[in-house]
């Protein structure tokens, strides 16, 4: 852990001169012992830092510790992603009055449980951006390979990614073409619906 976060002293003149040239009206660090750090060390405020991770997991090693110390004083506001982190935050240091606890997750009162499973369309529904390294060419070969026992099965794309077309092409070397949907970027409430129709 030692040379890693010397390489992050090293790196500061650079990280302060983008940011003097930015000039952010605003600078966040994501994770308090690394990017919150770097982040702190800039003297740049306003400063909100995140907190994910190792630092609501005790105990913190000595230089950990100091870290975590260093930025969370120079913090202006520290996002608690739930209110367990929020506790853990105060027992490392953090000033209550400068915490925001903000929960990630779903909306519940749009996403919620659909259909009964016997009345759902036989559909596949993928929301993860077509990056080469989700594998939807694995769902889509998946599609062709059932195709023939399953003739409603049917699969719906939804957002957008370097690897569309190359999926695009699959689908038509596969001849499912008819069977999967790319439907591109879609507001949350389309997707809410989309899932709960969807088997699966």
């Amino acid at each position: 852990s030692g040379p890693r976060h010397m390489r992050y002293v090293l790196a500061l003149p650079l990280i302060r001169h983008a940011v003097r040239a930015i000039d952010p009206e605003l600078v966040v660090g994501y994770r308090i012992m690394s990017y919150g750090f770097l982040a702190a060390l800039t003297g740049v405020h306003p400063l909100a830092v995140a907190a994910q991770g190792r630092v609501v997991s005790p105990p913190l090693a000595p230089l950990k510790q100091a870290l975590v110390d260093y930025t969370l004083k120079r913090a202006d506001v520290v996002n608690s992603w739930s209110p367990h982190m929020t506790t853990r935050l105060v027992e490392v240091g953090a000033s209550p009055s400068r915490i925001l606890t903000c929960p990630r997750g779903i909306d519940l009162s749009l996403f919620r449980p659909g259909e009964p499973a016997d009345e759902r369309e036989e559909t596949v529904i993928v929301t993860r951006t077509m990056h080469r390294a989700y594998r939807h060419d694995i769902i889509v070969r998946t599609i062709a390979l059932a195709a023939s026992e399953r003739p409603r099965l049917r699969a719906r794309l939804v957002g957008d990614g370097e690897a569309r077309e190359e999926l695009e092409t699959l689908c038509g070397d596969l001849g499912i073409s008819d069977r999967v949907e790319f439907m591109g970027e879609q507001p949350p409430e389309r997707v809410a619906g989309l899932l709960a129709r969807a088997a699966l």
